[in-house]
């Protein structure tokens, strides 16, 4: 099907022009659905022959891997137990689809560099922070049993994008309130934000927003967020605001550990250690710009940066300057590195991984040498294969280190999922989305059930112990838009309904 001349398409099958009518079969939303079944039929056919072609040998197409649920339902019942290769929530991720989408407010431009801080604890109600490059908005939102968000406020900003942007996990009191902090860089300045936290909504607003006479609705109203609901009264606004400025630097990177008293900031000429009440307590210079940086778990005075010239070392706080400066760098990647992470809980626990901004994406063997080795391994472990960058630090990324899986967005418009799971014997993504009109410059993961956030009270009233338990894996989206000029949403994708 194509629409090259504007007010008709063409039927690919007759080679016929027919045109677009405003209701019925033909009309232009019908013509779309019936474009996107086609497409997802060819994206199958396309499978079933790439599977084919794995094997020199004749394969019937009952041991082909099935490409849909009534495709596996008929190879199990012929078939009997069927082994796969990629089960559990690889599997599911493989199948991931568009469930719901709320539209963000404002021109489009102002998302370019959008970032995102959330909540992700089973014991916490869902918080969303959001900055753009007017203001930082903050939503409350949920995800099961269907994902919604609502507004709580909005504070503006001087017409700049923010370079880096974090949610303290540390509660703290504050003018009667329980209260948690938000932390970022822009220009020269980190800056401090307090924010209330939540309450519960009261069960008559969980009724109002979620239910329609008297059934609760299939999904958010037209990708609507809803307004701010009357319980969050006094919570709306920051109670206290922080900066720390370098009039003669740029900074680029950051990372919090308000646990242990603790913020790094990376900037143009230097990185900067600071405590949670913003006093700097070290800096030590810099040769290249660092673009990254990620403070250890298990080791709060030691943290990893990625540098501009794509040089990566790990700082030690407790050295003194003359011994660190004398220290050369651990790892060089390809190009500049923009995101830096450690892999706790996965396998040995000292896996490092860099993201370039040539697309190049690393994993690190970060342990200290022996005493026989007094140099580190200078080769990656593994590298994964696929994603696209084009010199560009606002992408999204995220990593599950439960699951042992990471998401990234391209500069292609596209996102893509690797398995880190090495017995799958591939470095190459397990799903790639759709293309957007832009790079999507957010992702989060919400595949463990220990990141998602507690459900509102008010749902023990509506839905029976079974549902509300319920956590279906998926992924969030932030910024897509799928036509040019077309108001940026956040979009949440699932493999289950």
């Amino acid at each position: 099907m194509s629409f090259d001349i504007p007010g008709y398409f063409l039927d690919l099958k007759t080679k016929k022009y027919f045109k677009i009518t405003p209701h019925g079969p033909y009309s232009l939303p019908e013509l779309r659905k019936r474009l996107k079944r086609e497409e997802e039929a060819e994206r199958e056919a396309a499978a079933l022959i790439l599977a084919s072609k794995r094997n020199t040998h004749h394969i019937s197409s009952q041991h082909l891997k099935p490409t849909n649920f009534s495709h596996f339902l008929r190879q199990r019942a012929t078939l009997g137990v069927i082994d796969r290769t990629d089960t559990g929530l690889s599997f599911l991720l493989t199948r991931l689809k568009t469930r719901s989408r709320v539209n963000l407010h404002g021109p489009s431009s102002i998302y370019n560099h959008m970032l995102v801080a959330m909540t992700a604890n089973a014991n916490e109600y869902g918080e969303m922070f959001v900055s753009n490059r007017c203001s930082i908005q903050h939503f409350g939102y949920q995800v099961d049993p269907q994902f919604s968000m609502w507004k709580v406020g909005q504070e503006l900003t001087d017409n700049s994008d923010a370079q880096s942007m974090h949610l303290g996990s540390r509660l703290f009191d504050m003018s009667g309130y329980t209260c948690r902090s938000v932390i970022g860089t822009t220009g020269g300045s980190l800056w401090f934000r307090a924010f209330p936290v939540l309450p519960p909504l009261h069960k008559e607003e969980v009724y109002h927003m979620f239910t329609q006479n008297g059934s609760i609705r299939e999904q958010q109203q037209e990708g609507r967020i809803y307004e701010c609901p009357g319980s969050y009264a006094g919570h709306c606004l920051s109670l206290s605001t922080q900066d720390y400025s370098q009039a003669k630097d740029l900074f680029w990177s950051s990372d919090v550990d308000d646990q242990h008293d603790t913020i790094i900031v990376g900037g143009d000429k230097k990185i900067y250690r600071l405590n949670n009440a913003f006093q700097l307590t070290q800096s030590r210079k810099t040769k290249s710009s660092v673009f990254a940086c990620h403070i250890l778990k298990s080791r709060p005075d030691h943290c990893w940066t990625g540098l501009r010239n794509g040089k990566i070392y790990m700082e030690d706080w407790r050295s003194p300057t003359t011994q660190q400066a004398a220290n050369h760098h651990d790892f060089v990647q390809s190009s500049s590195v923009y995101k830096i992470q450690t892999l706790d809980n996965v396998r040995t626990g000292h896996e490092l991984v860099t993201l370039a901004m040539d697309g190049s994406i690393n994993v690190w063997d970060a342990r200290q040498p022996s005493k026989k080795r007094k140099t580190r391994k200078k080769t990656p472990l593994y590298s994964l294969k696929g994603h696209v960058n084009e010199s560009s630090r606002h992408l999204g990324f995220d990593i599950d280190t439960e699951n042992q899986l990471l998401v990234a967005s391209g500069s292609d418009s596209c996102v893509r999922i690797w398995s880190m799971d090495r017995r799958n014997n591939t470095f190459d993504p397990i799903w790639t989305s759709e293309k957007y009109q832009a790079p999507i410059p957010a992702v989060k993961f919400m595949t463990a059930s220990t990141r998602y956030p507690r459900l509102q009270d008010g749902w023990s009233d509506l839905l029976p112990d079974s549902l509300l338990s319920r956590k279906a894996p998926g992924i969030m989206l932030f910024g897509t838009s799928k036509e040019p000029n077309q108001v940026r949403s956040i979009e949440w994708l699932t493999s289950l309904k």
